[in-house]
Protein backbone atom coordinates (compact mmCIF):
# COMPACT_ATOMS: atom_id res chain seq x y z
CA UNK A 1 0.00 0.00 0.00
CA UNK A 2 1.65 3.25 -1.07
CA UNK A 3 1.14 6.07 1.81
CA UNK A 4 1.01 9.93 0.68
CA UNK A 5 1.51 13.05 2.85
CA UNK A 6 -0.68 15.88 1.69
CA UNK A 7 0.57 19.29 4.24
CA UNK A 8 -2.47 21.60 4.47
CA UNK A 9 -1.24 25.21 5.09
CA UNK A 10 -3.34 27.35 7.05
CA UNK A 11 -3.26 31.26 6.93
CA UNK A 12 -6.87 32.14 8.13
CA UNK A 13 -6.91 30.87 11.48
CA UNK A 14 -5.21 28.43 14.02
CA UNK A 15 -6.74 25.71 16.65
CA UNK A 16 -8.95 27.03 19.00
CA UNK A 17 -11.72 24.78 20.68
CA UNK A 18 -13.64 28.23 21.95
CA UNK A 19 -15.12 29.12 18.47
CA UNK A 20 -15.01 27.90 14.67
CA UNK A 21 -11.73 28.03 13.00
CA UNK A 22 -10.40 26.39 9.92
CA UNK A 23 -8.09 23.56 11.18
CA UNK A 24 -10.65 22.05 12.80
CA UNK A 25 -13.38 22.30 10.32
CA UNK A 26 -10.37 20.65 7.74
CA UNK A 27 -9.60 18.21 9.87
CA UNK A 28 -13.53 17.01 10.43
CA UNK A 29 -13.68 17.16 6.79
CA UNK A 30 -10.43 14.90 6.25
CA UNK A 31 -12.58 12.50 9.13
CA UNK A 32 -15.50 12.41 6.82
CA UNK A 33 -14.09 11.68 3.91
CA UNK A 34 -12.10 8.42 5.37
CA UNK A 35 -8.72 9.77 6.53
CA UNK A 36 -8.25 8.45 10.22
CA UNK A 37 -7.99 10.97 13.11
CA UNK A 38 -4.58 9.50 14.02
CA UNK A 39 -3.62 10.20 10.69
CA UNK A 40 -4.05 13.92 11.15
CA UNK A 41 -2.10 16.21 12.86
CA UNK A 42 -1.47 19.90 13.93
CA UNK A 43 2.19 21.12 13.13
CA UNK A 44 2.44 22.51 16.95
CA UNK A 45 5.82 21.10 17.92
CA UNK A 46 7.76 23.09 20.07
CA UNK A 47 10.98 22.06 20.30
CA UNK A 48 13.69 20.71 17.77
CA UNK A 49 13.06 16.74 18.68
CA UNK A 50 8.98 16.90 18.25
CA UNK A 51 9.55 18.86 15.01
CA UNK A 52 11.38 15.88 13.61
CA UNK A 53 9.09 13.66 14.94
CA UNK A 54 6.18 14.92 13.14
CA UNK A 55 8.42 15.23 10.07
CA UNK A 56 9.56 11.48 10.56
CA UNK A 57 5.72 10.61 10.98
CA UNK A 58 5.32 12.84 7.63
CA UNK A 59 8.00 11.24 5.48
CA UNK A 60 7.16 7.65 6.36
CA UNK A 61 3.40 8.16 5.90
CA UNK A 62 2.41 8.12 9.02
CA UNK A 63 0.86 11.28 9.10
CA UNK A 64 -0.88 11.91 6.18
CA UNK A 65 -2.31 15.28 7.06
CA UNK A 66 0.18 18.10 8.72
CA UNK A 67 -1.80 20.60 9.74
CA UNK A 68 -0.06 23.88 9.89
CA UNK A 69 -1.15 27.61 10.88
CA UNK A 70 0.56 30.93 11.06
CA UNK A 71 0.43 31.85 14.67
Amino acid sequence: MECLTQLVFCDFSTPNSDRFNVCDDIKSNLIAHGIPDSEIAYHDADTAAKKKELFAKARFGCCSAPLTACL
